[in-house]
């Protein structure tokens, strides 16, 4: 008898904790939400809609741009992508190739490549940049959306080479 109340309390047990653990995130459906949140990014870049992907796509933390100072606040990161956007038609497609999702966060890894193009309608064959590299991006889901947390970038470009010094320049030592 007293091996059934045992069996009994083990089964009352995982039950309790069963129904008192947070549900889980289905990560199929996870990787479907952020790969459609990746595609309105990419829009919202080309659209140079910097509302829509200040307020559909970032929480108000922070963006770490390769080559440049963390963007930290809806704010900073709106101008940032904003003084972008002015420079030129901005052209961003990124390469998912890693996601994991645990509950309501998930971190996505890929690559990516950037291109600020001329305004001007005809002259779209040089870029005025290029980048490329990989980025992580954090994702934290709330009230049943996934909003990018941190977003980081770092370029694989190859830095430009510093400038020659005049030859009339003379070394110290």
């Amino acid at each position: 008898m007293r091996r059934h109340w045992i069996v009994l309390l083990l089964a009352m047990t995982a039950c309790v904790a069963k129904e008192s653990a947070p549900a889980s995130t289905d990560s199929s459906a996870a990787a479907t939400a952020l790969a459609e949140l990746d595609s309105n990014c990419e829009r919202w870049i080309a659209n140079a809609s910097t509302d829509s992907l200040v307020n559909g796509f970032f929480t108000s933390d922070a963006v770490f741009a390769a080559n440049s100072p963390a963007a930290t606040g809806r704010e900073a990161i709106g101008k940032a992508f904003g003084e972008l956007t002015r420079t030129g038609m901005v052209r961003i497609q990124l390469t998912k190739q890693l996601l994991r999702v645990a509950d309501t966060l998930a971190s996505e890894q890929g690559t990516y490549i950037l291109q600020v193009l001329p305004k001007s309608p005809g002259d779209t064959t040089k870029p005025l940049l290029s980048d490329h590299g990989t980025y992580v991006t954090t994702f934290v889901k709330r009230s049943g959306e996934w909003r990018a947390l941190y977003d980081i970038a770092v370029t694989s470009a190859t830095p430009p080479a510093p400038p020659t010094p005049p030859a009339s320049a003379k070394t110290t030592r």
